[in-house]
């Protein structure tokens, strides 16, 4: 998993391990996990203060990865990427459907780091905890707040596309059911892990909530790469077409419950 835009001032802010902490993340870009592993080696022997996170970037379930996030807070909160472990931490919780743990610990990431560079994406993150929680007007309030405060910010267009889909809902008449499932988006279904990796690295780039899943389709198993999590059909729907629009991608409506599935091919 790779977030390089979330590393970029942590870069900056260290420069003595920067091109390795880059190359590092451009090979897990390129799914080139053995040798990013081996150059984080390399690093760890010169007590680069980034190997923890990067362990945990590199890990490929992410309660190890948690474990790793977890302790470099713990023994090091002045360490220049402290920051961005409580941002993973609270996007591995939304991930398990952890909606209240993963809005506690981005509050406290706002809390404790004041002047992080990561507040627009931590708060765009706590606008969707919000919006899983069925609080839509906590979540309009911040996705405003976004609007307003960080207009430039790479979130900001996102923050805009959910503002419409909240008002679209709420504009709508009658009284909705209980939600049972939620949806997503998928935006590609492949053979090769390292495939689906490339995929879901690029959405995160872009500041998306991005996760994978798998299916089975006569004895093959694919790769499923799922953009966001939404209450409704409608509101997956507008987040699809807003990808179309941005990306120029197909995709499809998917849920916990349900997983349509389109022919793989197009995805390879």
């Amino acid at each position: 998993m790779m977030i390089r835009s979330l590393c970029l001032a942590c870069l900056i802010a260290v420069p003595v391990c920067a091109q390795s902490v880059s190359d590092i993340l451009t090979l897990t870009r390129q799914g080139r996990l053995a040798e990013a592993r081996q150059m984080l080696t390399s690093m760890e022997s010169s007590g680069a203060e980034s190997h923890l996170f990067l362990h945990g970037l590199l890990c490929t379930d992410g309660d190890s990865a948690a474990a790793y996030y977890d302790k470099l807070i713990k023994t090091d909160k002045n360490n220049p990427y402290s920051d961005l472990a409580l941002f993973r931490l609270g996007q591995l919780s939304y991930a398990k459907g952890l909606y209240h743990q993963s809005l506690q610990l981005f509050n406290s990431l706002i809390r404790i780091y004041p002047s992080s560079t990561f507040h627009p994406r931590t708060f765009y993150q706590i606008g969707m905890c919000h919006s899983a929680l069925n609080q839509p007007d906590s979540a309009l309030h911040v996705f405003q707040k976004i609007r307003n405060e960080y207009p430039h910010s790479d979130v900001a267009a996102l923050a805009g596309d959910v503002i419409a889909g909240i008002q679209h809902a709420h504009s709508e008449d009658g009284d909705k059911q209980p939600v049972s499932f939620r949806f997503s988006v998928q935006v590609g279904a492949f053979t090769r892990h390292s495939n689906a990796l490339l995929r879901k690295s690029f959405f995160e780039n872009k500041g998306y909530e991005v996760a994978l899943r798998t299916k089975t389709v006569n004895n093959q198993l694919f790769y499923l790469v799922w953009v966001g999590s939404y209450a409704s059909q409608e509101e997956a729907r507008s987040a699809g077409e807003s990808l179309k629009r941005r990306f120029d991608i197909q995709y499809t409506l998917v849920s916990e419950e349900l997983q349509p599935f389109p022919n793989p091919d197009s995805f390879k």
